[in-house]
């Protein structure tokens, strides 16, 4: 080998080594730095567009409000940077020097335009300005669950090797974590890499005894309550006007045409039990019915599918036949229970309806698929069928298959119409006003949307400056809560 050759080969040497640290160098000042030492890794490489990302201002960690003292919230103002596919993330550690790393529980990162803190009127209230505010709730009893769920799969897997005769390394140990010092830091993410931001944030959850948030539905309740004690209270003194139902002047024909014909009548109560309202209205008409077949000297049975709700009609056909002077003429018989089971309930009406022919059914109370199949037979049968009942589902199939039918309210309004009883005049007088301010709040909602979508048009964001504040606030509440 000539003597020139280990110069060339040191020149060679040289240039690719100057090659290399400029290379490195580059990369350094690019996006990251390589290991200060040989055996350590390297740190992950972050993106350049989270370090170009505009840091978030008045990042802030607060006690959560209205809650059971469980949970901290962080809030943030909206950065100016919006890059596609960046989401806002939060890290914690157990001191406030770190290392920071993901939480320990299932945490969805928020992206730029969710969680707004104008959005969430349990926590926050409404200012134009939390547009743009976003906000992390963080639930610290999550970090207890993780910390048990964890402990609890490394004890399944180390008494399975134990088993099994595998290496099982050290016993699993519960990882305690102190709830009062936990610190936190927010973060922006994308494809697995994070940047973090300062400061970073501590604070104590408080309980708190009262939900403020619910306020408004407190005062709308006791308002109701109220109006509700104020109608019954005024049906007590005075006779309250509740306009007839076409059903109701059907009911007195059927009896009468049953009565005519010399065929019995069936009344069938529902399917729910006696705790529900409309099974309630159906044993109130039933006292109605009852009373006008005592006088017509008829006859009406009555199958039930609820035992409570047998003995409870099996009162009201005594008490109106009672009432009717004609207390020899009941039979306690002709109210009994068939079967809590819905299909074969069902049969077995519809079984006594093709043999006995009755001239009239009524069908009050709740129900659910078997709506058409007693509506159908008893058509079948030639009967008047008269049905009411509160169930949205099965009114097109009772409007279908009987001659009158009373919807949905129209069943509580006819039994207090019948019964002419205080409590139910005033609940139907009641909630006839709730809904009329239903009604004005939904006009309201019209009138404001249309007003704010003109402003907008004309002033960009501060549409009708304060004004439009307010109205704003109403619509996100109406939304929330109506």
């Amino acid at each position: 080998m000539s003597a020139g050759n280990p110069k060339r080969l040191f020149c060679l040497a040289a240039a690719l080594a100057a090659l290399a640290w400029a290379i490195c160098a580059y990369a350094a000042n690019d996006v990251g730095s390589v290991a200060p030492f040989a055996g350590q890794a390297p740190p992950p490489i972050t993106p350049r567009v989270l370090l170009e990302f505009a840091p978030p201002s008045e990042i802030e960690a607060r006690d959560l409000p209205n809650d059971d003292g469980s949970a901290i919230v962080i809030t943030w103002r909206t950065s100016p940077s919006q890059p596609e596919g960046v989401r806002y993330t939060v890290y914690y550690s157990e001191g406030p020097d770190g290392p920071f790393k993901p939480l320990p529980f299932d945490f969805r990162s928020i992206a730029p335009d969710e969680n707004l803190m104008a959005e969430n009127l349990q926590y926050f209230r409404y200012r134009r300005e939390h547009l743009n505010y976003h906000y992390a709730i963080i639930s610290l009893s999550s970090f207890t669950e993780s910390a048990v769920n964890e402990y609890e799969n490394a004890v399944l897997e180390y008494e399975t090797k134990k088993e099994e005769g595998l290496p099982t390394g050290p016993e699993p140990v519960l990882h305690e974590y102190d709830l009062d010092n936990l610190y936190f830091k927010l973060g922006v993410t994308t494809d697995g890499s994070v940047r973090l931001f300062d400061p970073v944030l501590h604070t104590q959850p408080v309980e708190q005894w009262f939900d403020w948030s619910k306020f408004n539905v407190l005062v709308m309740g006791l308002v109701f309550v109220g109006v509700i004690l104020f109608m019954i209270e005024t049906a007590r003194r005075k006779d309250m006007y509740i306009r007839r139902i076409a059903g109701l002047d059907a009911v007195d024909e059927a009896i009468g045409r049953a009565t005519e014909m010399g065929r019995p009548m069936f009344y069938l109560c529902g399917l729910d039990p006696m705790t529900t309202v409309s099974t309630i209205a159906a044993t109130n008409l039933l006292g109605h019915v009852a009373r006008k077949v005592a006088n017509y000297e008829s006859q009406v049975k009555v199958p039930c599918f609820d035992p409570i709700v047998m003995s409870v009609c099996q009162e009201t056909v005594r008490e109106a036949y009672y009432e009717a002077g004609r207390p020899d003429a009941y039979k306690e018989d002709n109210v009994f229970f068939l079967t809590n089971d819905q299909f074969s309930y069902v049969a077995a009406v519809n079984g006594m309806m093709v043999r006995e022919r009755p001239a009239a059914n009524f069908f009050f109370g709740f129900y659910y698929a078997e709506s058409l199949l007693l509506g159908e037979v008893g058509q079948s049968t030639g009967a008047i069928q008269i049905a009411g009942t509160d169930s949205n589902v099965q009114i097109p199939f009772f409007i279908t298959s009987c001659d009158y039918v009373l919807i949905g309210e129209e069943l509580y309004a006819a039994s207090a119409y019948i019964s002419r009883e205080p409590k139910l005049l005033g609940s139907v007088k009641a909630s006839d006003m709730a809904k009329a301010v239903i009604i004005v709040v939904l006009l309201l909602g019209l009138v404001f949307s249309v007003a704010l979508l003109i402003a907008a048009l004309n002033d960009g964001g501060n549409a009708l400056g304060w004004l439009g504040e307010k109205m704003e606030y109403f619509m996100q509440l109406f939304n929330e809560h109506i």
